[in-house]
């Protein structure tokens, strides 16, 4: 069995096995075997958003999954092995002070209206 029929029985099994309203998994693909365009397509039949995860987008993401679209289901493929959990702090600490600009940027946008 392939990897991509793997995560079509991982998403199945959770959004309708587990009736679970929505599901987010994530993908580590250290060979970086495949792109989010193949996904797309060869998930197409799946309730599912699929996004890059980078050293840039953590934050972004995070946003999108649980505010922007919080009812809705996603698989967050990361072309790289997965981090040790000293490096996803880290990642993530990067992540928040890179966008931190930006925050102040949309809070200041906002206030003013």
């Amino acid at each position: 069995m392939n990897v991509l029929q793997l995560l079509k029985e991982r998403i199945e099994d959770e959004l309708h096995k587990k009736n679970k309203p929505r599901t987010v998994v994530f993908w580590y693909d250290e060979q970086g075997e495949h792109t989010v365009e193949s996904l797309k397509e060869e998930l197409a039949d799946q309730p599912i958003h699929v996004r890059t995860l980078t050293r840039n987008n953590f934050f972004s993401l995070k946003i999108e999954i649980e505010t922007e679209k919080k009812d809705e289901s996603f698989l967050i493929y990361a072309n790289f092995a997965k981090p040790e959990k000293e490096k996803i702090i880290c990642l993530i600490w990067s992540c928040t002070v890179q966008n931190l600009k930006q925050i102040q940027r949309l809070y200041l946008q906002n206030s003013y209206k």
